[in-house]
């Protein structure tokens, strides 16, 4: 199952998840977080 979520959508979930990010990010490093994202676009 695919979800496609609206702009509005979309925004309320990474306002919602920021505090996870801001926890995490710290401790695995900026590096790694950037590696996966690039991952992730692909």
């Amino acid at each position: 199952i695919i979800t496609n979520l609206t702009p509005a959508q979309m925004q309320a979930f990474k306002d919602a998840t920021k505090p996870i990010y801001d926890k995490w990010i710290p401790l695995i490093g900026k590096n790694i977080y950037d590696l996966a994202v690039q991952d992730m676009k692909k």
